[in-house]
């Protein structure tokens, strides 16, 4: 017998209903993405930056993900270094791409935030205009544990003097049945957990943000950074390539979709291409790049 996960069965819920939707009014009713199209003047992404900061003083990490032909040929021609290394201590060349053309994000901050060396940098940025969501552990979600939930983004919002809106459970760990519920009941108004954690595109090929039964507002994921390198096995051209099509399919659906470059996770050289090359890539196309809280306040 077929099993279908937790994840699936969501996708499944809401292809029924697109199927279902003949035209635009009904559409409005059955799978509620019009609320926002309508109400954004072009297309939108959505920019964050999950931080997984690994243990204090593992600041390099050699990932074994070049056996993959793709890595090797990547490897060969230049795109991808031979070993893919990180430096958790530096974001700095992201930030000031960001910076130099007036963008702000949504950094998802977990909980070992508050036991590294970072407290100080993530503050800087936030003084700087950048917002901060929660990147909650798994076992919060399995547990149902919202009491933990609720802590953290106390934590958060008292620390850095911020207003958190926004979750993304690590890993893209989701549950239909209890996510969008613990969402709600910590308080928090945007989710950005649909969608893919080893690959890139627009979940049910559809790239628009959805108001979920509870009232959350679901902002799918539909690029990071780790899926291009790690899991297709992309270099940098390739990678480029991709992501012309997807900004492309973006603009034409006037859709609002969810981005997601890791402060800490891969090689930084080939994040500084992709994050330059997106942020350009989407002004040249008249769109724009907001972070999370002001998607929050523009749909408010």
């Amino acid at each position: 017998m077929l099993e279908i996960d937790p994840y699936q069965r969501i996708q499944l819920y809401y292809l029924d209903k697109l199927l279902d939707a003949l035209d635009k009014d009904v559409l409005s009713r059955r799978y509620p993405y019009l609320e926002f199209i309508e109400s954004m003047n072009r297309f939108t992404v959505i920019l964050s930056h999950d931080w997984d900061l690994p243990r204090r003083g593992f600041r390099r990490r050699i990932l074994a993900y070049g056996v993959r032909l793709g890595h090797r040929l990547g490897v060969l021609h230049g795109d991808i270094d031979p070993i893919l290394i990180h430096d958790t201590s530096n974001p700095l060349p992201l930030v000031n791409i960001l910076l130099e053309h007036g963008i702000r994000s949504t950094i998802f901050v977990r909980e070992n935030i508050f036991s590294s060396n970072k407290v100080g940098f993530i503050g800087e940025l936030v003084s700087k205009g950048f917002s901060l969501g929660l990147h909650i552990e798994p076992r919060y979600i399995v547990d149902r544990d919202v009491e933990s939930i609720i802590v953290f983004k106390e934590r958060v919002e008292r620390v850095f003097n911020v207003v958190v809106v926004a979750g993304r459970n690590h890993t893209l760990y989701f549950n239909p049945e209890i996510t969008w519920k613990l969402y709600k009941e910590a308080g928090l108004c945007l989710s950005s957990n649909l969608g893919f954690n080893n690959a890139a595109g627009f979940p049910l090929g559809i790239p628009y943000a959805f108001r979920t039964p509870n009232g959350i507002v679901e902002v799918p994921v539909i690029l990071m950074d780790c899926c291009l390198w790690r899991d297709m096995g992309l270099g940098i051209g390739d990678s480029l390539k991709l992501i012309d099509k997807l900004l492309e399919k973006l603009r034409r659906a006037r859709g609002i979709a969810s981005v997601n470059i890791h402060f800490d996770y891969g090689n930084y050289h080939y994040a500084v291409k992709i994050l330059d090359y997106m942020v350009r890539k989407v002004l040249e196309l008249d769109g724009e790049i907001i972070d999370f809280n002001t998607f929050a306040r523009e749909i408010a």
